[in-house]
Parts: C-alpha cells; structure tokens; sequence
C-alpha cells in the first residue's frame, strides 16, 4: 500500500512514512526510557540518531526477522499465544 509522504520531508532526505499508532500510557513511558537509555549508551556524536522512529523501526525489523527464521517459535508468535 503506497503512503503519503509530506513532500517538505522528502525535500529534506526525510523519506520515511508518517504512521500513527494507539499505545497504552505504560508503553509510550517504557519508549521514551528506551530512548533516554539508549542516547546514554550511545557515543556522544551518535545521539541525535537515537529517536522513538529509530528505536521502532529496529524493534519491528527484530521481530519480523525472528518470525522469519523461528515462525511460532518466534517471540511476536508466542505473544499471540501461537502453539509450536
């Protein structure tokens, strides 16, 4: 499905897509730790690479490799409550 990008954004080298999602209060805390975490980690001249986008889309690219290569054995499918 093609998504509508904000031409200003791709002017800008920006190409990402902006996509909205509903998170528990609890969550969206736990996210903004991980990004506080993870700038703390990080090397000081690589801060400003470290956002919620960043952090997600590494979160997502996880899960959607181990459910590649594990399948219900895969963490996303024993959240769901899948059988092996």
């Amino acid at each position: 499905m093609a998504r509508k990008r904000d031409p200003q954004k791709v002017q800008a080298g920006l190409t990402g897509c902006k996509v909205g999602f509903y998170f528990t209060p609890e969550m969206v805390d736990a996210l903004d730790q991980l990004v506080l975490d993870m700038k703390r980690m990080v090397e000081p001249q690589r801060r400003g690479a470290v956002s919620k986008s960043v952090v997600l889309q590494e979160g997502i690219s996880m899960l959607v490799e181990d459910l590649k290569e594990n399948g219900r054995e895969s963490r996303l499918a024993k959240a769901f409550g899948v059988k092996p």
